[in-house]
């Protein structure tokens, strides 16, 4: 009878640590690697004629990262993860196209995986991955002179939205219903291709737009070392 009870208790624990749900926030930065870290080069190809034309940028850098997650938990160790961020802008490094200013580079990854955690007293080791969708947004604007119409100035927008995956770990400190957790993270976006953008220009006064492909010729990647604060409401 005795250790019937003790297995009943036993379970009980189990159960209420496996059924839990929290929220957080974290920031930190998102570093390019491979690729999306080399020499930026784009091509693009005005639609009517046909001809292309092919420029090399910069490196490009790390980007401030902020966002918001959720965890519910339904196993033992094993939480469930949905998660969005923010990327505010990734500049260049030794950006050298004429006439062009340094473009912007934005990304929005939405994602869900699932978090294997291991408690150690206060402290918990925690691995993870899982995949998304991550929203690519670059902009770029420039302006030259044109005798006798004067400046002309251009500005173009690319939408780059591709799904990928992301793995990584960490760190976890328990204070109560709070938890503090810090880790890197890699992701991995499948978004090389090419892509139409409208430049719109503005001559003297008048404006207009131009078809363009633009040939991304790199998946993005880029590893996110992040710091949190969690909230868990059971």
């Amino acid at each position: 009878m005795v250790k019937l009870i003790a297995t009943g208790a036993t379970l009980a624990a189990s159960g209420a640590y496996a059924i839990s749900f929290g929220a957080g926030v974290f920031g930190g930065a998102a570093m390019p690697t491979g690729d999306m870290a080399a020499d930026l080069v784009l091509y693009y190809q005005y639609t009517p004629s046909g001809g292309s034309v092919g420029y090399k940028g910069g490196d490009m850098k790390a980007s401030p990262k902020m966002g918001a997650r959720a965890y519910l938990g339904v196993l033992p160790g094993l939480e469930i993860e949905a998660a969005f961020g923010y990327h505010f802008n990734h500049p260049q490094k030794d950006w050298n196209v004429p006439n062009f200013d340094e473009p912007s580079y934005r990304i929005i990854p939405i994602t869900a995986g699932a978090n294997y955690v291991i408690p150690v007293g206060p402290v918990a080791l925690y691995a993870g991955g899982g995949g998304g969708y991550y929203l690519a947004k670059g902009k770029l604007e420039g302006s030259f002179k044109v005798p006798p119409f004067g400046d002309v100035k251009l500005s173009g927008d690319m939408n780059v939205n591709k799904p990928g995956f992301y793995a990584g770990g960490g760190l976890r400190y328990y204070l109560g219903k709070f938890s503090l957790d810090v880790g890197p993270r890699f992701n991995y976006v499948i978004n090389d291709g090419t892509y139409d953008v409208d430049m719109e220009y503005n001559v003297g006064g008048f404006g207009g737009s131009v078809p363009f492909e633009v040939e991304k010729g790199f998946n993005d990647s880029f590893v996110d070392i992040l710091v949190g604060a969690n909230y868990y409401f059971m």
